[in-house]
């Protein structure tokens, strides 16, 4: 048997190397949308939360009060659901 010619060496590394920039890529693009579903997340928790509070405030005639408490509801429920991500 003889030994692998220099272009054969450098074919098998570079394939390597295109494995691995594959896996970076692929790995960014896992933290990416983990991030953005994150900050989905707390941003769509909060604004139900105000829609709510405003809806009850203008119901109820209890002016910032609905809003107040639904707002820091909706960012209790995003850490929480921020909290159970983290598990995953």
């Amino acid at each position: 048997m003889s030994a692998p010619s220099e272009d054969q060496r450098s074919n098998d590394f570079s394939k390597g190397k295109q494995k691995s920039d594959g896996k970076q890529r692929q790995d960014a693009f896992r933290g990416f949308m983990i991030l953005s579903q994150m900050g989905f997340t707390m941003a769509s928790c909060v604004i139900v939360g105000v829609l709510i509070g405003r809806f009850l405030d203008g119901l109820m005639d209890s002016s910032p009060w609905g809003v107040v408490f639904f707002s820091l509801l909706g960012l209790g429920a995003a850490f929480k659901s921020l909290y159970d991500m983290s598990l995953k």
